[in-house]
């Protein structure tokens, strides 16, 4: 697959998992519903500019638009990620003294989850 497809294929299927319509995404993000519909059908040579708009727009990162791989996931393992890389885009904005304080707290809570498990 040609990465204009992979791109297209990859767009539409992020915005129909976040149930947008193209001229509701294309709002969101400042693109005319034009020229989202010429980028979902592979006919549009987005900036790296659109291109990070849109990802930004989905939660998800440039990688995740222009290669593959997620798409050949089982269903689970694709929400999981979107899940996760949706999340730590929340965390990251979060202010870094709390965001130690939340890490560590895993990392305490990893640690009791581990000793439960040998017993």
């Amino acid at each position: 697959m040609e990465t204009n497809e992979t791109l297209a294929a990859n767009v539409k299927k992020y915005r129909q998992r976040c149930d947008l319509s193209q001229e509701e995404f294309a709002n969101t993000i400042g693109l005319s519903s034009s020229h989202l519909r010429e980028i979902e059908h592979a006919r549009g040579n987005p900036t790296l500019d659109t291109l990070d708009r849109i990802a930004k727009g989905l939660e998800v990162t440039p990688e995740a638009l222009l290669f593959s791989g997620l798409g050949e996931m089982p269903e689970d393992k694709q929400a999981l990620i979107c899940f996760l890389t949706s999340e730590i885009n929340h965390f990251l904005k979060i202010p870094v003294s709390k965001r130690l304080f939340i890490v560590r707290l895993f990392e305490y809570l990893l640690v009791a989850l581990s000793y439960n498990g040998e017993e």
